[in-house]
């Protein structure tokens, strides 16, 4: 601890105390009022300063003393600094709880659902009659994209209208035709598009719309990844060839 008169607080004490290697700094302000001034550190931050005031004038403790009081502010600063990091660890340690858990129960619906999902497989393929269920239902798939790709349908409307289950469906469509039902849809609705682009006398976005599609824009990225081509450039393409 530095004694000395100062004029206030200024930034050259804060400095001094700042870079004081115990992390304190101590002085006599214009009215004799001892002033211990102590960092607040934790994890390598400093999160304040705590100040301990002795009026000189009217306490009259020795050397040995204040050094004592000193110390024993240091060790309440310690104290304060270690039982907040006690419960901000507390608190991290709590969340990650929870977020393990939250996470053990996703993990657990995902396995139960692909639990089941292989046993309906299992009984699919080792049952003649279940192969040939699975087999109509595919097909019942198929017409219902091929009837209705003109509208934004999707399989979960198909899985509403069965009453039978999305995952399901999704996976047994998978298998037997090797692609996800959304490829196949949209394969089928831009194959369709094709057609439809060979009259000069429709618009893009009425294409678009008439196979199915509620944009424009999503239809011509998906058409050209498709073809290789922009829907305008195929239409220059296929007048240029006839």
């Amino acid at each position: 601890m530095s004694g000395g008169r100062c004029a206030a607080f200024d930034h050259q004490r804060l400095l001094q105390m700042l870079t004081a290697r115990d992390g304190s700094h101590g002085f006599l302000c214009p009215l004799d009022v001892r002033t211990i001034a102590c960092k607040i550190v934790a994890g390598g931050r400093l999160l304040g300063i705590a100040f301990f005031q002795i009026d000189e004038r009217h306490d009259c403790r020795s050397p040995a003393e204040i050094r004592k009081m000193r110390e024993l502010l240091k060790f309440v600063v310690h104290d304060t600094v270690e039982t907040v990091l006690a419960e901000v660890e507390r608190g991290m340690i709590e969340r990650m709880r929870d977020e393990l858990e939250t996470s053990r129960k996703v993990e657990r619906g995902l396995r139960s659902t692909l639990h089941r999902m292989a046993r309906a497989i299992d009984e699919t393929t080792a049952d003649p009659e279940a192969h040939e269920h699975a087999d109509l239902v595919v097909n019942r798939m198929l017409e219902y994209a091929d009837s209705l790709y003109c509208r934004p349908i999707g399989l979960a409307g198909f899985a509403e209208r069965t009453g039978m289950n999305l995952s399901y469906l999704s996976h047994l469509f998978s298998v037997k035709m090797g692609m996800p039902f959304r490829t196949y849809l949209r394969r089928l609705r831009l194959d369709r598009a094709r057609h439809l682009l060979s009259d000069p006398m429709q618009r893009i976005s009425e294409v678009a719309y008439a196979v199915g599609y509620t944009d424009p824009n999503r239809f011509r990225l998906d058409f050209k990844s498709h073809t290789g081509l922009a829907p305008t450039k195929w239409r220059e393409r296929f007048a240029a060839d006839r």
